[in-house]
């Protein structure tokens, strides 16, 4: 997930290495033929690692391997870590898994809204991996309970693909991607009731919708520019971004006011646009190294800003995966010195997080074997 495009450079040297050491016990010009019938017949593009080791031994077992042979590759592949439960083993998470295994969606569209929690609900939206590398990609949600529940519900509708989800309440607002653009539509949590379109999509593409059961606000998209519009009650829907050349992104509302993500001369902004008023204000969050997209915020806009540590791989190395940190806005927004502390004290990558509108509670995407959903009420602070 977001580094190395998902690890495939790097976690392909484990199972390459079990094949290396399985060529070492056996003959070399057999090895050599058990990995070619394996990558030729049984492999695939989301084959993962018990299924390469699985595909290796079918494919030898098909050539001829004897009982000596077989043992031989279960003790290359033993060796490398590449057993049954190995993605449990050595982990610590730090915090409540509420889903295993949905890839984010974000990974293959671009300014894409992953995740959304409210007080009793969540939501990500995710891609199916196997449609993804067919070439014909599938999105889709699933909603749960953040505590208690059957399992994730899962939203998603033929010939169209669901993204951006966000929880206000018991309603589900995301948005419909088709042949004709994209429109921002509501439906139950639970899935009853039916779906009603809420914003239809105009010139460009509507996207991340947030609403606070009063006004409703999101990104209209046309080529490079996004801008935030805003629509409250009936009333006709204004563009609060209108100078040319805007880059917004993940606007969220409550308390009356909008605030979102600006990126404008390679600096990253909090914006907060009064409804009352009118009147907008800008804050400085991060300067040229900072993409916009490592930032989140909740409509308490004045309270916290959660930004992905997605920088230290590149200073630390591959043993260094993205941590979520988060720090006040305010202090933020003091030319960015802020004391960024740790949201989870967890080993995988972190990374897509949401937040709260009404409480501590962040939400995000961990990888540790699997790539799951996570939350914590609050966040973890030091994680010396």
């Amino acid at each position: 997930m977001a580094v190395d495009n998902g690890g495939v450079h790097l976690n392909s040297t484990i199972v390459g290495g079990a094949m290396w050491d399985m060529r070492k016990t056996l003959n070399k010009h057999f090895a050599d033929g058990i990995v070619y019938t394996a990558l030729t017949e049984n492999f695939n593009p989301w084959t993962d690692f018990l299924q390469a080791r699985y595909g290796i031994v079918d494919a030898a077992r098909r050539l001829g391997a004897t009982r000596g042979d077989l043992q031989k590759i279960d003790n290359a592949f033993e060796a490398h870590g590449i057993y049954p439960g190995w993605e449990a083993i050595g982990y610590k998470r730090d915090g409540d898994t509420l889903a295993k295994g949905p890839a984010p969606a974000a990974e293959a569209v671009g300014q894409s809204r992953n995740m959304a929690v409210d007080g009793a609900y969540w939501a990500t939206s995710y891609v199916d991996l196997k449609s993804f590398f067919d070439g014909t990609p599938e999105y889709g949600i699933k909603v749960g309970k953040v505590k208690g529940g059957d399992g994730p519900k899962d939203f998603q509708q033929d010939g169209l693909w669901s993204l951006d989800p966000v929880i206000q309440g018991k309603e589900l607002l995301d948005t419909r991607v088709g042949a004709n653009g994209a429109d921002v539509v509501s439906t139950k949590v639970n899935g009853n009731g039916r779906k009603v379109t809420v914003v239809a999509g105009g010139p460009g593409d509507q996207r991340e919708a947030d609403s606070d059961g009063t006004a409703l606000t999101w990104v209209d998209i046309q080529g490079d520019e996004a801008d935030v519009y805003v629509r409250q009650g009936d009333g006709k829907p204004v563009n609060i971004t209108p100078e040319t050349g805007t880059s917004a992104l993940r606007p969220t509302i409550a308390h009356g006011k909008v605030s979102f993500l600006n990126y404008k001369a390679s600096q990253t902004y909090v914006d907060v646009y009064d409804l009352a008023t009118g009147t907008l204000t800008e804050a400085k969050a991060g300067g040229f190294l900072d993409v916009p997209t490592d930032y989140v915020h909740n409509g308490m806009y004045d309270k916290n800003l959660v930004r992905t540590d997605s920088f230290a791989m590149l200073w630390g190395g591959y043993d260094q995966l993205p941590k979520l940190e988060i720090a006040p806005v305010a202090d933020v927004a003091d030319d960015g010195r802020a004391d960024w502390t740790r949201v989870s004290c967890g080993d995988g990558a972190q990374l897509y997080p949401t937040l709260d509108n009404s409480s501590d509670r962040i939400l995000w995407s961990e990888t540790c074997g699997t790539t799951d959903v996570v939350t914590r009420a609050r966040a973890a602070g030091d994680c010396a």
